[in-house]
């Protein structure tokens, strides 16, 4: 049950339900301005490809459930992405993120990866990014750890973190 569903059972409704709602934010938590990325797929096969003002490529990669893996690979994963395709795009650099299948998965050091859900445990959205080396919510400002703590206020119930493996060039999530 979230926090929505559990006000709404005490009898809030209305005006007075989103007033309890934001009196959960204190004002020493922070916002940034950041790219958010909407155009994710529940087709666990498609690729799609965004690009930012800058034209950097914000696309997710291909990913395919229950595959037989090889090597170091986990035997069953959520997502599988080839990082040698094009369509891994920000996944290249340090600090890069992609979000597929309701996913954010980031680069956040030289060849490690982290993966949350994309969706914050504040609010339920679909707004959660990598910013800073942590799990930032852009529609309200939470900010999580790469283990899924919670950082701010905002953030207190953590997220949900997947492990990360890769085998090759390839990386799974699981």
């Amino acid at each position: 049950m979230n926090r929505l569903e559990f006000l709404k059972t005490l009898g809030f409704r209305g005006a007075s339900l989103i007033a309890v709602l934001q009196a959960c934010t204190k004002d020493t938590d922070s916002y940034v301005e950041a790219l958010t990325v909407d155009a994710y797929d529940t087709d666990i096969n498609a690729i799609k490809n965004t690009t930012d003002s800058t034209g950097t490529n914000s696309g997710s990669g291909s990913g395919n459930i229950g595959e037989i893996p090889i090597g170091n690979a986990p035997s069953s994963y959520l997502l599988k992405i080839d990082l040698s395709n094009s369509s891994a795009g920000n996944l290249s650099q340090i600090g890069g993120y992609i979000v597929q299948n309701r996913i954010v998965v980031a680069q956040v050091s030289s060849g490690n990866y982290a993966a949350a859900t994309v969706t914050c445990s504040h609010q339920p959205r679909d707004r959660v990014i990598y910013y800073n080396n942590e799990w930032y919510c852009t529609d309200h400002g939470a900010r999580f750890s790469l283990t899924g703590s919670g950082i701010n206020s905002r953030a207190s119930r953590g997220l949900q973190v997947y492990k990360t493996t890769v085998d090759g060039n390839f990386l799974y999530i699981s």
